[in-house]
């Protein structure tokens, strides 16, 4: 038994030898992209690191943002928007797929989750639905 005790304090004094003090900070950066203000922020030992994935998070948002937003003309999305009404429209199996995940979601949710609700959305006042009737365009 005296053994085993000695063995565990050789041990914890050992890895408390080898532990080494973090000196880690937290690194953040804060830009426009999307319509919004977004804000990354990340804890890592190295700045050069930190700054690294931190352009790698904002560089893939303004990729996203330039495939998907409905506010540029030359968005993905916005080419289906302004086409799906003449025939079909080839996308890129990225747009595609998240599409049909949005479908499955909406279906999953009993329409809780609505891919089109920007096309209506515009029309709705949160603040005051609450004392509306009527959706805004019926009334």
């Amino acid at each position: 038994m005296r053994v085993s005790n000695l063995f565990r304090v050789a041990l914890f004094t050992a890895c408390m030898v080898t532990v080494s003090p973090v000196n880690a900070e937290w690194y953040g950066r804060t830009e426009a992209v999307m319509g919004t203000e977004i804000s990354v922020q990340l804890w890592h030992e190295s700045k050069a690191y930190a700054d690294d994935s931190m352009d790698r998070v904002i560089s893939e948002m303004h990729r996203i943002d330039h495939l998907m937003s409905t506010y540029k003309d030359h968005s993905e999305i916005s080419m289906v928007n302004a086409q799906a009404a003449q025939g079909a429209v080839v996308v890129s199996d990225e747009l595609f797929e998240l599409i049909e995940r949005s479908l499955d979601l909406g279906a999953v949710t009993q329409g809780a989750f609505d891919i089109t609700y920007a096309s209506v959305g515009k029309y709705y006042d949160f603040r005051e639905l609450k004392s509306r009737s009527k959706p805004p365009w019926r009334q």
